[in-house]
This record gives structure tokens, sequence and C-alpha cells, in this order.
């Protein structure tokens, strides 16, 4: 499939995107998840989904059919937008995807964010989403997006209800700013062990009233299991960890 246009999920409806389906983007081609849309794409691992650039001739050969005229390159296609109305919002949910050279893969505010198995390489950003329910995130692998990018990290998430028991698994290397940057606060007792570097950053957007803060709630238990490593951000970027009252944070490292 080729898609030239934004293509809009409207309000309550849901695109399912099967197995070993390959979408190719114009410059113009974007999806738009509108109020109360429901985007899945649910692939395999030897039947990934692949979102991709028109100019990828790796992915469902050389569909623009230009031979070896145009490459593909970060950018090349918006991403995936989500849009509100201020009180219905959108869900993205994927499984075993392949995303590239999208500007941003995935922006905007949700209800809820899933992704599991699946690879974002060559983005100029991955993630710049504010989710409403904790989002997962187990098993991705973040490569070489925003090179050009060295101030914020390419995967940047905001929520209210952060359950970390949700982020897990997680890898990349070769990114702009490696690490997955996180803010809001934590309404469950959970365990903080992402596989991957987090980021304490001031994340603009809904919840920017938070400035970077990740805040422990009262009664909540924030566990940071042994081998994490939590960096914060520069200057106006800086993050940190604030425990409300009643809330406990517990860091338990090893020897190793």
């Amino acid at each position: 499939y080729v898609i030239d246009c934004a293509l809009t999920i409207t309000s309550e409806s849901s695109l399912t995107v099967e197995m070993g389906t390959i979408v190719k983007f114009t410059g113009n081609g974007s999806i738009r998840v509108s109020d109360g849309g429901v985007l899945r794409a649910e692939g395999t691992a030897e039947k990934p989904v692949v979102f991709t650039s028109l100019k990828d001739d790796t992915a469902g050969g050389d569909s623009n059919s230009d031979a070896d005229a145009s490459s593909p390159a970060p950018g090349d296609w918006p991403g995936i937008r989500s849009r509100d109305n201020g009180s219905n919002y959108g869900a993205v949910s994927f499984r075993w995807v392949q995303m590239r050279f999208a500007g941003i893969a995935v922006q905007g505010e949700l209800d809820r964010f899933s992704a599991q198995d699946s690879q974002f390489r060559a983005n100029v950003e991955v993630l710049d989403v504010d989710v409403r329910q904790s989002p997962e995130l187990v098993g991705n692998v973040f490569d070489a997006n925003g090179v050009d990018q060295h101030t914020v990290a390419v995967v940047r998430i905001i929520s209210e209800e952060w359950d970390f028991d949700l982020l897990r698994g997680n890898s990349g290397s070769g990114n702009g700013v490696d690490g997955i940057a996180v803010s809001g606060r934590v309404s469950k007792s959970s365990t903080l062990n992402p596989g991957w570097i987090v980021v304490l950053q001031h994340i603009h957007g809904p919840f920017s009233a938070y400035n970077g803060e990740l805040v422990v709630a009262g009664g909540v238990t924030l566990t940071v299991a042994g081998g994490s490593v939590v960096k914060a951000g520069a200057g106006s970027y800086s993050g940190s960890i604030r425990v409300s009252d009643g809330g406990v944070l517990r860091a338990e490292g090893t020897a190793e």
C-alpha cells in the first residue's frame, strides 16, 4: 500500500493492519488517529508490519519505479499523529512493527499506547506522546534515530498513570540521545527495569506542569532494579524524581 495523503481514522473507528503488510508513505502521506479512533498493527516475527518511506526499496521492492535514483532518509514522511477534541483520545497498538524514515514516528495525545517487539530505525524522532493510561513498551529496539539531534531523547513519554512494570526489555544504539525520557506521575507500585537508559528530562505537552519531574504518588513504591541507568537532562531540559508524602523510592543494585 502507498499513502499519499493524511489517512484519518475517525471517531470510534478502528483500523487493523495485518501481519506481513507493507505500508509506504510519500512526503504528504501520514496516518491520523482522530477522537477515539484506534490503530492496531499486528505483525509476527516472521511477517512484521512495515511502515516506511516510498523510497525504501528494501521493503516490497522499488515501489516508485526509479531504480537507484532515490534513497530513503529520516523525515521522508511525517509519521502517525493523534488529534483529540479535549476529552476523547485515540489509541495506538504495535506488535512486531518496523517503522522507518519518519519525521516523528508517533506524536500526540493518546488514551493508550502500546509497542511490543517492534523496531524503530532511522526516524528523526520516535515517540513524542502524552498517554492517559500507562504506556506499554516491551522488547523494542531503537536504532539510528535522531542522529543529528543531541539535545532531547528520541523517545519522550508523559503519563499521569505510570506503571513501570509495563516498561521492560527495550534496547537501542546509535541514536542522537539514547534512552527513554519519562515524565509525569507514578500511580502504581512497580519496578523500573526498562532494559535501556531512562532519561529524566523536561517534555513539552499538556502535562508540562511536571517540568521534567517524575512524581512518585503517595502510597506508591517505585523500585529501581539493579543494572538500571537513570540520567538527567541538562540545562532547561533537566529533570528529577519527586517523592510525594507517603511515597517510596527504592533503588536496589548489586555488586555486579
